[in-house]
């Protein structure tokens, strides 16, 4: 079996996990280039990577899984490696509880004003009780939770634990009974009660997949519904919000402010409104990446491969009628 690896960028001792994380007689390949890489993909059984176009499945003549150590597979065409039969995964739930910690700092960091306090400080002034400087609570606090998947699930234990009331929709609620029960939810339900959710919640976090089904999910129409007093939080991806619609209603005062970890161009262009606005807190796309949860993410993914090389089922394999 041939590996191809083009995680050495992610740092760490990544590389010393996956060489010591396979099969023995696995022929391990890091391509340093992307013409090296197109080239070792023409005899490779397994490819480990995130951003997979359909140039390198073209290239594949063998590939039978390519692997992702990302939650979501949307950075994969996987629908052109399914075209030839071949299975894509990610590593889905192994960041699950790191995402879901992030989510809870945004929110506190918005509530609390941090940023704007620190550099407050920094710059020699001492302000606390004047009205404009207050926070807020979490505690008796609504959170709307888009999407109880795994992540939604440990954001829900988290905020349960600060006291909040919880409302989230999936896309099966049918079988979420025992969650209901087992979380403490105030209200589950399906796509279709979006819209009571958006109404009803303080905080709205996002922790859907990338699909055609979640893309600008919430727009113009679906901010409209929210609080004035409301945040929005979003760490799932940013074409999940209609950036143009957040930024008007951020700027006019329609919602409370914003915490996101992910924006609409991945790298968000540096005259984007979102980095001067002051009611928001931005982090680039780290909320599912931390030590413990990159170790986590590559060892199921490796596991992913023995399971490949033993003939056993893979998990987490995308579904190209779901999109994830």
């Amino acid at each position: 079996m041939k590996v191809v690896c083009l995680w050495k960028y992610f740092g760490g001792n990544i590389v010393e996990i996956v060489m010591n994380g396979l099969p023995p007689d696995v022929d391990l390949v890091f391509p340093d280039t992307e013409e090296e890489t197109l080239e070792e993909l023409r005899d490779a059984d397994v490819l480990l990577a995130h951003w997979v176009p359909a140039k390198m499945i073209e290239k594949a003549k063998k590939l039978k899984l390519i692997q992702t150590a990302a939650a979501g597979g949307d950075a994969i065409d996987f629908r052109a490696a399914a075209k030839k039969g071949i299975k894509a995964a990610t590593s889905s739930g192994c960041n699950a509880s790191t995402a879901a910690e992030h989510i809870m700092l945004l929110m506190l960091a918005l509530i609390r004003r941090l940023p704007q306090e620190y550099h407050r400080l920094v710059k020699g002034e001492w302000k606390t009780w004047e009205d404009k400087y207050e926070g807020i609570e979490l505690l008796n606090k609504t959170l709307g939770i888009i999407g109880l998947g795994k992540i939604g699930i440990e954001l829900a234990k988290r905020a349960k634990a600060f006291g909040m009331r919880i409302l989230a929709i999936k896309k099966h609620p049918e079988s979420s009974e025992e969650e209901k029960e087992g979380l403490g939810l105030d209200f589950i339900g399906g796509l279709d009660g979006l819209d009571y959710v958006l109404k009803n919640s303080d905080f709205v976090a996002l922790c859907v997949p990338l699909t055609e089904e979640t893309k600008e999910m919430i727009g113009e129409k679906e901010i409209q519904l929210m609080k004035k007093t409301a945040y929005l939080i979003n760490v799932s991806r940013g074409k999940a919000v209609d950036e143009k619609a957040l930024i008007k209603a951020l700027k006019n005062g329609r919602i409370a402010g914003a915490g996101l970890d992910v924006f609409y161009d991945y790298i968000p262009h540096s005259d984007n409104p979102l980095l001067k606005l002051d009611n928001v807190v931005l982090t680039p796309h780290m909320a599912g990446w931390t030590k413990e949860s990159r170790e986590r993410c590559i060892r199921f993914a490796l596991e992913n491969v023995w399971r490949l090389y033993r003939g056993e089922t893979i998990k987490n394999e995308i579904r190209v009628d779901l999109g994830y």
